[in-house]
């Protein structure tokens, strides 16, 4: 849920013309770039996987999520 939260609002931002620096609300953190829908279920794939090897504490989904997206787009 949450991360489809996150790829909500920053499809809104492109949408807006926001490309840089989007920031996400429910838990005041950013991206630093935007991606189109297709990117981002592709990096919410990949983070999942990821987080399903690791163990991942649920608190900390929210800030992870973000770093990956800002580490891989």
């Amino acid at each position: 849920m949450i991360k489809t939260h996150f790829m909500q609002e920053i499809i809104n931002a492109e949408k807006l013309g926001i490309t840089n620096d989007i920031k996400l609300s429910r838990f005041n953190l950013s991206v630093d770039q935007g991606a189109n829908a297709g990117q981002l279920n592709r990096l919410r794939r990949q983070f999942l996987t990821y987080s399903k090897m690791h163990h991942v504490e649920v608190d900390q989904i929210p800030l992870l999520f973000v770093k990956y997206l800002n580490s891989n787009m």
